[in-house]
């Protein structure tokens, strides 16, 4: 899946965005968690992707 972003002049330093979806987000439960993707960008930016509260559907929001 992230085969297809480009993020231009960023290096991934964390790529554990292993979600499919062809299966039901229920049997994903384990990579609903707080660190899941890190790009580091010049002048020491980081987009920093994971979901809180970690392995929660209901009540859980992807942040950045």
């Amino acid at each position: 899946m992230l085969e297809k972003i480009d993020f231009k002049s960023g290096q991934v330093i964390l790529n554990d965005f292993d979600f499919d979806d062809t299966t039901p987000l229920e049997e994903q439960i384990w990579s609903f968690k707080h660190d899941i993707l890190q790009v580091r960008y010049d002048k020491g930016l980081i987009l920093d992707l994971g979901w809180l509260p970690e392995f929660n559907l209901e009540d859980g929001i992807l942040h950045s």
